[in-house]
């Protein structure tokens, strides 16, 4: 097979304008190549390729609905470790990934999992092109679809006044009194997962990095307050204070080394640092509680001085107190996104070389966003693990990372309520389908995948391109009556 895909890749016409395409797909656009049609092609062979290899590893493994997801991280760390683009590269990264599980098993049993992402972050950090791939060039282009920019402002003017801006908080207040417990503890989950969602969009929508890693700072915030109120002491405020205190430090470590990618790359490294973070809860049991996690999560009255004290044991409770935290973290959110902090970031996003010749460090600028954004979904999972009083490294593992992506895309990543308004789709759709049908994953994916095709900008972005092509022939309607009055 290898042979067959080498000779298909380096010795036919197809192939030759494959790697050309890959290279550099304006220009290839610009000589008259059917991109749609030649990528399609290339992901239907990808596909029978997966499939034939999913066929030869059947009897050889456990096959179960899940196997996917591990297939797929391993097969992104042989691509990575072998060099993007370099198919013999590809399979002796594979022999050594291989090798490495194998002795892993033996010699080190409790850490084989962490050997594999640690080889990841090695390569990705000292040669991020592979250890068989050659060196890239970054494009100062970001990816952005340019005919997506106008969504990055609003239309509608007063919907950035504050009387608006604060009017969905005031009116969520006033939920509890007329829904029950279930309804409370549904919209607590979109509060958080909309606080995700929004930091995590600091990173993709506002600085153009795509991150697959922010599970692991949710999960470290979420297992610093679960570690503080079981075996700390700590009261409730100062564990749930600290948990975007660590989740920054964790985020400004890692993101020392990933700010300096962009792209795939960064992508990839996010991931590895994620699953590193992931195995080391899955099997520190004397710490995390290994794959059992943390039970019994205690949430404490918080005093109040002289006012007394208050308890979010409650349902209602607890949803008022996510909610003022969550509105809070948002606001000051939507601050940064507004500053020019915020604007600095979007100019790195469209042109970081044009940017760097201005005078902005970029890496600083980078790594800031990273380190807020950390910030921000560690307060996340810190608020989670308040709310289910206890959790499990399975909020850590690269799928929950997915879901950030998944809620930025549905609402809008170029608008700042976008990912809010993913969020609620997303909960409600995951929250109601598996009551509804044991297939949940599968119409869930039909939903997800419907959205995204007819409104590629979003929900929100929808909207805002909508109303401002309305006030477009309202001001048009507007100036042929002024000018027809004029005449008459």
């Amino acid at each position: 097979v290898a042979l067959i895909l080498w000779y298909l890749l380096y010795k036919t016409k197809t192939g030759k304008v494959v790697r050309a395409t890959s290279s550099d797909r304006e220009m290839a656009d610009a000589l008259g190549i059917n991109m749609s049609a030649l990528f399609t092609l290339v992901f239907a062979f990808g596909a029978v390729l997966a499939g034939l290899g999913g066929a030869l590893a059947g009897p050889a493994r456990t096959v179960f609905p899940g196997v996917g997801t591990e297939v797929i991280i391993e097969s992104f760390v042989v691509v990575v470790i072998g060099g993007l683009g370099n198919l013999w590269g590809a399979l002796i990264g594979s022999l050594l990934i291989g090798s490495l599980e194998t002795i892993g098993i033996i010699v080190f049993p409790e850490f084989e999992m962490s050997l594999i992402y640690l080889l990841m972050v090695a390569v990705l950090v000292v040669r991020p092109w592979g250890l068989f791939g050659r060196p890239f060039k970054v494009k100062a282009l970001s990816e952005k679809n340019l005919a997506m920019e106008a969504q990055e402002i609003s239309p509608v003017h007063f919907s950035v006044h504050p009387v608006v801006r604060w009017a969905p908080f005031l009116l969520l207040l006033l939920v509890p009194l007329f829904t029950g417990r279930f309804y409370q503890y549904l919209l607590t989950q979109i509060f958080i997962a909309s606080l995700m969602a929004i930091a995590f969009n600091l990173l993709l929508g506002t600085t153009g990095l795509l991150s697959f890693g922010q599970a692991a700072f949710f999960g470290v915030g979420a297992y610093t307050v679960g570690l503080l109120l079981t075996q700390g002491g700590f009261e409730t405020l100062p564990a749930l204070v600290l948990a975007p205190v660590v989740a920054a430090l964790a985020a400004g470590i890692i993101g020392f080394f990933c700010v300096r990618l962009s792209g795939v790359h960064f992508a990839m490294l996010t991931l590895a640092f994620g699953q590193l973070i992931f195995t080391v809860a899955y099997k520190w049991y004397g710490l995390t509680g290994g794959d059992n996690g943390i039970q019994g999560i205690p949430v404490k009255p918080i005093p109040l001085g002289g006012l007394g004290v208050l308890d979010i044991g409650s349902t209602q409770s607890m949803y008022y107190f996510v909610l003022v935290v969550v509105g809070l973290s948002v606001e000051l959110l939507r601050r940064i996104r507004s500053s020019p902090f915020g604007a600095t970031l979007k100019a790195i996003r469209e042109n970081g070389q044009r940017a760097s010749f201005l005078g902005v460090n970029i890496l600083l600028y980078r790594w800031t966003a990273f380190v807020v954004a950390g910030a921000f979904t560690g307060l996340a999972g810190g608020l989670f693990a308040m709310m289910e009083k206890a959790i499990s490294p399975e909020i850590i593992h690269w799928s929950k990372s997915s879901e950030p992506v998944f809620m930025a895309i549905i609402g809008g990543i170029y608008t700042f309520a976008g990912p809010a308004v993913g969020a609620v789709v997303y909960v409600i759709l995951n929250s109601y389908l598996v009551a509804w049908t044991e297939k949940w994953a599968l119409v869930l994916g039909l939903v997800l995948l419907t959205l995204v095709l007819l409104l590629p900008g979003g929900v929100v972005g929808f909207v805002n391109e909508k109303a401002r092509q309305t006030l477009g022939k309202l001001r048009c309607l507007r100036k042929w009556s002024f000018s027809k009055s004029a005449t008459s």
